[in-house]
């Protein structure tokens, strides 16, 4: 197991992340757009493979099974979490959170169609439309 280490723009939230995981995800669904800017990149992991070592983030609730976290100082989204079915618990973690992205690279995106063409994301990796990501993944994607 790896573990990495982020944290927000100002400091003021840290944490560690440990997971063999190297494979970055995309989603570009309407929440995550709104939420960061433009898309979530992430590493995902378990709750259980996330400490935070200073700080807490605060938390939104944005929908009846997820809550996004972010610095209450600078805020920087820091998180998307599963809160209900199947996925409870599992974390994306921000990747331009993490104090380095050497070894990892973008795996998959889901909500590819979420972008209306106005960006492509390069590279051979999956790409999941909004219709293809709730299948696979369910009301917990």
């Amino acid at each position: 197991m790896t573990e990495r280490t982020g944290g927000c723009l100002c400091g003021a939230v840290r944490y560690t992340i440990t997971t063999e995981k190297t494979g970055l995800g995309g989603c570009s669904c309407e929440q995550c757009r709104r939420h960061t800017g433009s898309l979530l990149v992430s590493l995902d992991a378990p709750g259980e493979a996330i400490r935070f070592v200073a700080g807490e983030p605060a938390v939104y609730t944005s929908s009846s099974w997820a809550e996004r976290g972010f610095c209450r100082d600078c805020g920087s989204t820091l998180f998307y979490r599963v809160t209900a079915g199947k996925m409870a618990g599992w974390t994306a973690m921000a990747a331009g959170t993490l104090d380095t992205l050497e070894g990892l690279s973008l795996e998959n995106e889901v909500f590819a169609d979420g972008t209306a063409g106005a960006y492509l994301l390069a590279g051979a990796h999956e790409r999941l439309t909004g219709e293809e990501t709730m299948k696979k993944y369910g009301a917990g994607a």
